[in-house]
């Protein structure tokens, strides 16, 4: 079986192909320009810490998380059952909590509905 390609097929073909080339170096050098910003980004940041490190507020702030990371170790972390009943039992008394003033609302409701209609 023969197919016969129309010429301007081939030339739209061609267009499509160039046009899809020229968008991926374009993507590709707006990844490696943001990739670049990162790099600078990151050692700017890298630099501007170190400074900030040797600096009497960087001293008093380096040994706060030195001891904060001392303190965390120390936490009595729960397990995953106790996680669990701790969601289950917050989770009940929400319930709970929100049935008990969504009942007093609807009761003060029709009290002041009761007030209204007997003064009117």
């Amino acid at each position: 079986m023969t197919y016969l390609i129309h010429p301007l097929g081939s030339l739209l073909n061609w267009f499509f192909m160039s046009a899809s080339a020229v968008l991926n170096v374009i993507q590709s050098f707006f990844l490696l320009l943001s990739k670049v910003k990162f790099l600078i980004f990151s050692l700017a940041a890298f630099v501007v810490a170190f400074a900030f490190s040797k600096t009497k507020t960087g001293q008093i702030f380096l040994q706060y998380l030195i001891e904060s990371k001392k303190e965390m170790k120390k936490v009595s972390w729960p397990n995953h059952q106790e996680t669990l009943n701790t969601v289950w039992m917050v989770s009940a008394f929400v319930v709970f909590a929100a049935t008990f003033w969504w009942l007093i609302d609807a009761a003060i409701t029709k009290v002041f509905a009761l007030i209204l209609r007997v003064v009117s």
